[in-house]
């Protein structure tokens, strides 16, 4: 059996991380008994400090210590940024599979054994397909958490303002 550690940013029960982890163990088990996956959850959203996530990496490396891992599937920024920072001492040479990566500028300075897929969110292609569907919108709200994609999320949103002059950006 070949092990498979999947570590996620945020908490079982967040929709999109069960989501993931739903559609990795199905793509796993068609391959009957040879991976054993390892569920790992950070859960960040819900603590988000960096001296948290330290422990919670010390944690990691003693609980897997001794492990032979042959593979980790990370999902969402922080488990990636986590990994890629700290992969070579706490998994040596294991390779790295991501999901979920909104920060580009993260993944352009990636070690040879990480891949993955990167989320790219066009604010401007969606507001500019809004205003075809609702030509009358004069105020466009913008939602996000405080997380670290949430807050590049909205940095993203401010940063293409000035290209829509006759719309009123409000954030929350």
């Amino acid at each position: 059996k070949r092990n498979v550690l999947v570590i996620n940013s945020y908490h079982q029960g967040f929709h999109w991380t069960d989501e993931i982890v739903s559609a990795i163990t199905n793509s796993f088990v068609r391959h009957g008994d040879s991976f054993e996956l390892f569920i790992e959850y950070i859960d960040y959203k819900r603590f988000p400090s960096k001296i948290f996530l330290r422990e919670w990496l010390r944690l990691l490396r003693k609980k897997y210590n001794n492990d032979t891992t042959a593979l980790i599937i990370v999902s969402d920024d922080i488990a990636f940024t986590a990994l890629k920072n700290r992969r070579d001492d706490l998994f040596p040479g294991v390779p790295v599979v991501f999901c979920g990566v909104n920060k580009v500028d993260d993944t352009i300075t990636m070690p040879a054994d990480f891949t993955g897929i990167v989320e790219v969110l066009d604010i401007r292609e969606n507001i500019e397909f809004g205003k075809i569907l609702f030509p009358l919108t004069k105020v466009v709200a913008v939602v996000t958490d405080g997380t670290e994609t949430g807050l590049g999320t909205r940095q993203a949103a401010r940063d293409i303002e000035s290209a829509f002059p006759g719309l009123i950006f409000e954030y929350y």
